[in-house]
């Protein structure tokens, strides 16, 4: 990461977001800006600037006058409506309560979760010794230094071969037989998809499939699972699921929180069904507006019997 820092008073982080991605000259992976009144001006990119482009960031910050983007500038910037993300412009700054930095809230809000899931130190909301939920001292790496073996059997009876388990109930531990007829978990399927996908289409447009041959009858439960990103905020991603193109176990027209193939959010079902036989299982999207591109990456479907 690279961090450029600046002196200047009187600064709109968001109008000054959008002229930096405006500027055609810099293309070293804008990160963010972050401004501490009075003066304090710190510019983030993923990688160091080349002369060029760091002449034009100088030029760009130079030419900011602090002013507030209009409606239809902030519209055609960030490709979202105005009506959801406009108001966030003249909103009193957020102050984030661990550290007293304040900023937009979308600003904070992002550098914060960042926090909670890695409190890297370039964060700017970094905090000495808070537990992060992923990397060093964190609670995963916890979990990781737990013991592999939770529970030791040293009471192994003769009927274990006829098939029992170990119960805990209120009274103890005991041996008890397992329910043969018992199908829950059996007729195990999965497919997955990690790869990015993306289409422009209206119609619908097949990323993954799950076949399964000769099912027994039964109850089954069918699980999906994917991300996904839409790059413009007014118009709107459609997944679906069905089973053999004709029964629609779900469908989803959403529009997205934050418009972009950057931005990707996560959705996931199930649904139990009564199946024999062979059958499959599509996982298929689409854009609501042609022209405007919708992706799609790590899906999934499982299916496995319930009753």
């Amino acid at each position: 990461m690279a961090k450029y820092y600046y002196t200047k008073t009187n600064v709109n982080i968001t109008a000054l977001t959008c002229e930096i991605q405006s500027e055609a000259t810099i293309s070293g992976g804008f990160d963010y800006a972050y401004f501490d009144s009075p003066n304090y001006l710190e510019v983030n990119f993923f990688r160091d600037l080349y002369s060029n482009e760091q002449t034009a960031l100088d030029t760009v910050v130079s030419g900011h006058d602090g002013q507030a983007l209009s409606q239809e500038e902030f519209e055609e910037c960030y490709g979202v409506s105005g009506d959801i993300y406009y108001d966030d412009q003249e909103q009193e700054p957020t102050v984030d309560p661990l550290t007293g930095i304040s900023g937009s809230w979308l600003m904070v809000e992002v550098l914060r979760i960042s926090r909670d899931l890695y409190n890297d130190e370039d964060n700017l909301l970094y905090v000495e010794g808070h537990k992060p939920v992923f990397g060093t001292g964190s609670y995963m790496e916890d979990l990781e230094a737990k013991p592999d073996t939770f529970l030791e059997l040293t009471d192994t009876p003769n009927s274990y071969t006829s098939g029992k388990y170990l119960r805990t109930t209120t009274s103890g531990v005991e041996w008890t037989a397992i329910d043969e007829a018992s199908n829950f978990g059996s007729e195990y399927n999965e497919a997955s998809s990690e790869s990015l996908s993306s289409t422009t289409n209206t119609s619908y447009q097949q990323k993954l499939r799950l076949s399964v041959i000769d099912l027994p009858l039964g109850g089954y439960n069918i699980a999906w699972f994917y991300e996904w990103a839409y790059s413009h905020g007014n118009h709107n991603f459609q997944c679906r699921v069905q089973i053999d193109d004709d029964i629609t176990l779900s469908e989803q027209t959403v529009r997205p929180p934050v418009a972009g193939t950057s931005y990707y959010m996560a959705s996931s079902g199930f649904s139990i069904n009564n199946l024999s036989g062979d059958h499959y299982i599509d996982l298929d999207y689409c854009s609501s507006k042609s022209g405007k591109t919708a992706c799609i990456r790590n899906t999934r479907i499982v299916l496995w019997r319930v009753s």
